[in-house]
């Protein structure tokens, strides 16, 4: 008798990876994920019940039974090889490269020093170097987690956005009242630049501010425009220190909260808390896609990932849904099972890696990396390498990822570590 573990067959484009899973039962979910040409295929011995379909075909070809699942746009096959294909199976899988292959932590280093509470956390674009943005702006060498350098933080300013370029930290701070002063920090040597006051209107508390991710593009959003467009979003190019766009937008909900700004990939987005992000092109205004208020945008918005948010609708699903960053089209989802008490705006943070297809999901309870599109699981951290068990039970965990994806950054209450990924 012979007993096969299950395989994972990757083909993505040219090449073929294959990756080895736990013997247990699989459901239909986790077998088949279609993206931009890429598709999954278990490899399993006798588990005809893991596929759940509405329809499907059966047939003998080649002494191999497939079953396949025809839905819009999807297929789905299990195949129930003889020994030789598995053997054949199991030799690919050491020739080839895993474009999902698991990782382990290899090193984990604690901050000595307690952390501010919810500081927003930013690798270097070298991965070397942590920042830690709360009440102070902290500097770790990413290697140790010993602080480098500490700038402080005029006392109330809210920091609007970070960018990895310079690095910048886009603050707003309070003066004379409820005016705010827009201000750039240069997280290397603490010094300050202020935007042109002429940009902005500093009264009613200040304007909302974004940068993008390669600092050059600074927006401002307001509410000025005329009849039917008044959601306003105009941008400038800081180093030039000129207009580069100004676009409007009519008001995309009801009511709720509003906003807008410049994202990470230097598109323009125009936000509400209900109806969620209305993405324009920064140049012709050009509708882009609508994506769910509590999503997170990859650094060359090739990659949208959606966290759940039940705030104004207590049906809305529980995935954490991976989306085409033009299209909007859903691509996957992550294996992340989230509990009811987590699905609501502001409870879930996450962070992409670089361009290297890793995202990282911080919960109360769990820290993991998944791959992107397809959501596969690829690390879990123990909570005991990063839990702090002093913090409350809704303290929102922080994390952070090198643009390599080989470092992980989290914040769980007052506690700070930094993990090693191999």
């Amino acid at each position: 008798m012979v007993r096969v573990l299950p395989v994972m067959v990757n083909v993505a484009f040219d090449r073929m990876s294959f990756e080895l899973l736990p013997h247990t039962h699989l459901h239909g979910t986790r077998l088949h994920d279609e993206f931009a040409g890429k598709s999954r295929v278990l490899v399993s011995l006798g588990e005809a019940n893991m596929i759940q379909s509405r329809r499907h075909s059966r047939r003998q070809k080649g002494g191999v039974s497939q079953t396949t699942e025809r839905g819009i746009g999807r297929n789905r096959v299990v195949w129930f090889p003889t020994p030789r294909v598995v053997f054949a199976a199991f030799f690919m899988r050491a020739v080839s490269t895993a474009a999902f292959q698991r990782l382990r932590v290899s090193a984990t280093v604690e901050s000595a020093t307690a952390a501010d509470a919810g500081a927003q956390l930013l690798f270097s674009r070298n991965g070397q170097l942590l920042y830690a943005l709360g009440k102070r702006a902290l500097t770790y060498n990413a290697s140790s987690a010993v602080i480098t350098h500490i700038v402080d933080i005029e006392p109330g300013a809210q920091v609007f956005a970070i960018s990895p370029a310079a690095p910048t930290a886009l603050l707003g701070v309070p003066f004379s009242g409820t005016r705010v002063r827009l201000r750039l920090l240069d997280l290397n040597n603490g010094q300050l630049q202020d935007l042109p006051s002429n940009w902005y209107d500093a009264d009613n508390n200040g304007p909302i501010a974004a940068i993008s991710g390669d600092g050059r593009l600074i927006s401002l959003y307001s509410e000025d425009g005329p009849a039917g467009q008044s959601m306003t979003v105009t941008v400038y190019n800081w180093p030039a220190r000129t207009l580069a766009s100004r676009q409007m937008s009519e008001y995309i909900a009801a009511g709720g909260g509003f906003g807008g700004g410049v994202t990470v990939d230097g598109l323009i987005e125009f936000v509400n808390n209900r109806n969620g992000r209305k993405l324009v092109d920064l140049k012709t205004g050009r509708l882009i896609a609508v994506f769910g208020f509590s999503s997170l945008r990859s650094p060359n918005g090739a990659w949208v990932v959606e966290l759940p948010n039940r705030t104004f609708n207590e049906s809305a699903p529980k995935d954490v849904v991976v989306k085409d960053g033009a299209t909007a089209a859903i691509r996957g989802r992550l294996e992340a099972q989230i509990e009811d008490r987590e699905a609501y705006a502001g409870i879930v943070d996450g962070a992409f890696c670089g361009t290297t297809g890793r995202f990282v999901l911080a919960r109360h309870g769990s820290v993991a990396v998944y791959s992107i599109p397809s959501g596969s699981l690829l690390a879990n951290l123990p909570a005991v390498s990063w839990q702090d068990t002093s913090a409350a039970s809704d303290d929102r965990v922080h994390a952070a990822c090198s643009s390599n994806g080989d470092r992980i950054a989290v914040l769980s209450g007052n506690r700070l570590t930094i993990h090693e990924l191999r």
